[in-house]
């Protein structure tokens, strides 16, 4: 299991590459999200949403004709994803 520390620094870096992807889009959804911010932990079902909205917006968004560099860096996310995915159930 992610130490706490590991999985911030994961977090951390998927938001950065978020912001550098998606631009000023990504950066009013982020301040929308901060302002409901709990102190637990995501419910499955949030974190569910979460994910098929990113998932769903990276979609949109990738070209029609990807580079070799944007076809491997997909199937990299889609393989980190399946990994490193909090919940277990979701992941397989």
């Amino acid at each position: 299991m992610l130490s706490q520390h590991c999985l911030r620094r994961t977090m951390s870096h998927v938001h950065m590459q978020a912001r550098h992807a998606f631009g000023p889009a990504y950066l009013i959804q982020e301040n929308l999200s901060t302002k409901d911010k709990t102190t637990g932990p995501v419910t499955k079902e949030d974190l569910g949403r979460a994910t098929w909205r990113f998932l769903h917006t990276l979609a949109a968004k990738y070209p029609e004709k990807p580079t070799k560099q944007q076809n491997k860096d997909v199937k990299d996310l889609m393989a980190i994803l399946s990994r490193m995915y909090p919940s277990r159930e979701c992941a397989d």
